[in-house]
């Protein structure tokens, strides 16, 4: 932990000379107690971004965590590579993003505007304006009061309750719709599915309904053109736009319902998402206005570390111990045929042990210093380091192969010429 000007850096980096860190990955969590009112900006290759009770300017990113913005307000500037994002009880600019997560939005107040590429977007009790989007889910909105634009690729579009200026399209989906109220427009969009649209019927709105069938329920003072498949003028002396569009599917216009009752408040509950346990120390005022703070411990103890009596620890112990006399009784056997003969076989299969474990070497630096802290499953890691390894030690291989096996004469093998190839390659 260190100081730089007004800011402060924490890093943790794995001991991977402790074997116990060979099998069990490091992890580190924090938990910070700031003031309400300030400015942050919060990174993390795969944890969780728990934000609540805050105000100010906030940027905050996680590589596989989920994000939770909570109680706050301010502006809020947010993304994560694949968890999911929820925001309840806050005010202000926001801007989130997942890629492939659920957004859950509910009991806002101001601009919100939140993505997904693969998830569900449930927008609960909002005020002001508010767009979401999703390449795949679907989009469920309640409540809201302001501008609504939301968009999916493919999914469903689900609305109630609306109150405001309204926008929603689906390339593939159906769209439902229930609205109280239309400020200056709204539309409507689907490329294949049908739309259903409850609208107030007895305001001045100016339609254009295109689709393959239209069905309104009959018009008191409708000036315009009416078919099968459109529907164009001025209901009740004209008034805010509405736009619906549905190329191959079904329109369906309806009177909304104003006894219908609104639905029931949404009550959020957030995730309840693993966390470690914390308990705020309770730690008298010093009596010094000044008090001089100790530096910080740094500990190597692993209290975690198994019983050596354990049979993956010696399982793991035979393993380690079979490959390592395995490896270094070919490496002293090939290196003296090397030094005492001429035969051509030893001296390239010495050079391969030497590019097997440059390999190795390589490919373990490359996990360490790059790519350790950016892939956040145990079983990820090793898949990353048998991948690499493979890699380097198969190109360089490759390169023996082209420059010392193919110059060998066939008849020096003692297997057939054409298993020459696969012979350097294994």
């Amino acid at each position: 932990m260190t100081i730089v000007g007004e800011s402060l850096k924490i890093t943790a980096r794995p001991n991977y000379f402790n074997p116990y860190n060979w099998v069990h990955f490091h992890r580190t969590s924090f938990r910070i107690f700031l003031p309400p009112s300030l400015h942050s900006f919060i990174k993390t290759y795969g944890g969780h971004v728990r934000l609540q009770h805050l105000s100010g300017n906030h940027k905050f990113d996680t590589w596989g965590g989920h994000l939770l913005l909570l109680h706050s307000e301010g502006n809020y500037l947010g993304k994560t590579m694949g968890g999911n994002i929820e925001v309840a009880h806050c005010q202000g600019n926001i801007e989130l993003s997942t890629f492939g997560g659920k957004v859950t939005v509910s009991d806002n107040e101001g601009s919100i505007r939140a993505d997904t590429k693969g998830g569900n977007v449930i927008i609960h009790n909002h005020k002001g304006k508010i767009n979401g989007s999703t390449w795949g889910g679907n989009i469920e909105a309640t409540n809201i009061t302001g501008d609504l634009e939301c968009s999916t690729s493919g999914g469903n579009v689900r609305l109630r309750h609306l109150n405001g200026n309204i926008g929603a399209s689906t390339r593939g989906g159906n769209i439902t719709a229930e609205v109280t109220s239309i400020h200056q427009y709204s539309w409507f969009d689907t490329s294949g599915g049908n739309i259903k649209v409850a609208l107030p019927l007895h305001q001045g709105l100016d339609l254009e309904v295109v689709a393959g069938r239209v069905r309104h329920p009959r018009f008191q003072d409708f000036n315009g053109y009416s078919s099968r498949s459109n529907l164009r003028g001025k209901l009740n002396g004209g008034g805010p736009n509405v736009t619906i569009r549905s190329f191959g599917g079904r329109v369906t216009l309806s009177q909304y319902q104003s006894g219908t009752p609104a639905p029931a408040p949404y009550s959020y509950v957030p995730a309840d998402y693993p966390r470690h346990p914390f308990t705020e120390p309770n730690t008298p005022t010093p009596p010094s206005p000044t008090p001089s703070v100790p530096p910080p411990a740094v500990s190597n103890n692993h209290e975690r570390t198994p019983s050596p009596f354990s049979l993956e620890g010696m399982l793991i112990a035979f393993l380690f111990c079979l490959f390592l006399g395995y490896g270094l009784s070919g490496v002293v056997y090939f290196s003296l045929e090397f030094f005492r003969s001429h035969n051509i076989l030893s001296t390239g299969i010495f050079f391969s042990n030497i590019a097997n474990s440059l390999g190795a070497w390589l490919a373990l630096q490359i996990f360490i210093h790059f790519l350790d802290s950016k892939v956040h499953f145990p079983w990820a890691k090793y898949l990353t380091v048998i991948g690499l390894t493979f890699l380097f030690v198969f190109s360089f291989q490759i390169v023996i192969g082209i420059f010392y096996w193919s110059k060998i004469p066939s008849h020096s093998w003692p297997i057939h010429p054409k298993s020459t190839t696969i012979f350097y390659l294994i």
